[in-house]
């Protein structure tokens, strides 16, 4: 369902709002594994996969419960803090793994210049 809402009052030189409501699934909620991970939003599902959705949903329900992100730095900062260090370890694997490809390359090219 979609609601396509016009801003009036204080509201009225906004932007309208869309809002999209989707009915709950069968399994919404009940399931494990594979049938939640399916049901589960892209978005949370990348965020899960950070290992930082605990930060995540800490700063997100900070901000439902004060309507204000000046008063969750402190959960925001976490969330932050938690990011850089899986972007820390996500860039060392991927230095790493490019450091053991050219490894793999130099070797295959000093094992197949021999030949003739």
């Amino acid at each position: 369902m979609v609601n396509d809402s016009v801003p009036t009052g204080d509201n009225a030189g906004a932007a309208p709002v869309r809002v999209v409501l989707a009915a709950p699934s069968a399994s919404s909620g009940t399931g494990s594994g594979a049938a939640a991970e399916a049901d589960e939003d892209e978005y949370d599902a990348r965020i899960r996969r950070t290992g930082c959705y605990r930060e995540h949903m800490a700063m997100l329900d900070c901000h439902f419960a004060t309507k204000d992100w000046r008063q969750c730095r402190d959960e925001m900062r976490q969330f932050r803090e938690c990011f850089d260090r899986y972007q820390a370890r996500k860039d060392a694997e991927t230095a790493a793994a490019a450091a053991a490809a050219e490894a793999e390359a130099k070797s295959r090219r000093k094992g197949g210049s021999g030949g003739g």
